[in-house]
């Protein structure tokens, strides 16, 4: 779901592009000391941008012009890293909506050509006072309970080879005041992509079910596809589990009282809880509220946020790699 915010941040990139190509004197296809030395001269000139927004547009590696510059400045050579670091580690922050720790930012900086160490950036971050918000310390997981009456066909395999093999999903409950919204969310577990989510006022088997058809729909009605949740009555009842047996669809079940049977959601919630609801909720004010913040969050988990699960790559970049890979 693409929100009105970042279609205009898109198109205000695209003008940002389009002026630097306009103006700078070099392509993607001049050399590399003529491509260091035109973004040398169009900062020079245009001092209300950064070479990290000039490189990408004549293709010359972020790395490489990083070093360029720090080979022509009589300065200490880590004086010089930490000076160039500095403001490229606050812009990955922010962009992050400022849930970022060093580690994942240490990850984007390899990825845009940087060479440098976690205590480095957990150093600079301290210096800049910024921190992420901290979970919980995972504890042991404790072996699968005995007692179970409906089957658990996933059995803790988190890790699936191809998309729309496996979903996971649960509930939510989020406190607006003195209000209660129920928050329902699938996940596929090949990248951990959001692939359906609802909030409502009441939670109900009819909220799973939406939730579950718009995911449905939206894979394109996937076959051979396995469901797993907890055994609440939203997915036990007669209503869901008839609808996922209409369709072809293997229905599992948590074991009663054991959440590591559904250890990626509850991570995912956990996350959620941390990087979006308990920084922002004070900022919903109503239902409306709720839902356009939780819309610009999912954008940004399936599109934006490197997950460390996924070798620091998005959920949908891993997607799109698979299926390359697929028709190449």
């Amino acid at each position: 779901m693409v929100t009105k915010q970042a279609l205009l941040k898109e198109n205000a990139l695209l003008r940002k592009r389009l002026f630097i190509m306009t103006n700078i004197r070099a392509s993607a296809f001049s050399s590399v000391q003529e491509k260091e030395e035109a973004v040398k001269e169009f900062l020079e000139r245009y001092p209300e941008f950064t070479f990290y927004e000039v490189c990408p547009v004549i293709k010359l590696n972020k790395g490489t012009y990083f070093h360029y510059i720090n080979d022509k400045v009589p300065k200490k050579q880590n004086i010089i890293k930490d000076e160039t670091l500095l403001p490229e580690i606050k812009r990955i922050f922010v962009d992050s909506g400022g849930v970022y720790g060093h580690r994942k930012i240490l990850a984007v900086l390899r990825q845009e050509g940087f060479k440098t160490s976690e205590a480095k950036i957990s150093s600079l971050m301290k210096k800049l006072g910024l921190q992420a918000p901290k979970g919980k310390k995972a504890r042991k997981a404790p072996e699968p309970g005995k007692n179970v009456f409906l089957h658990n066909f996933l059995g803790r395999n988190f890790v699936q080879s191809a998309p729309n093999k496996a979903w996971v999903s649960d509930f939510m409950e989020i406190r607006i005041g003195g209000a209660k919204f129920y928050l329902c969310v699938i996940l596929d577990l090949f990248a951990r992509f959001v692939v359906g989510w609802r909030v409502a006022p009441k939670r109900s088997a009819s909220l799973a079910l939406g939730t579950f058809k718009d995911a449905f729909e939206s894979r394109g009605e996937p076959s051979g596809l396995l469901f797993h949740s907890d055994q609440g009555a939203e997915y036990t009842s007669y209503e869901f589990r008839s609808t996922l047996r209409a369709l072809g669809i293997k229905q599992s079940f948590s074991n009663p009282g054991v959440p590591y049977d559904n250890a990626v959601m509850e991570s995912f919630y956990s996350v959620l809880r941390r990087e979006e609801i308990n920084r922002n909720s004070p900022e919903y004010g109503n239902y409306k509220g709720v839902k356009e913040h939780l819309a610009r969050y999912f954008e940004f988990y399936n599109h934006r946020r490197v997950h460390k699960a996924l070798g620091y790559r998005t959920p949908n970049a891993v997607e799109i790699e698979f299926f390359e890979a697929k028709k190449g």
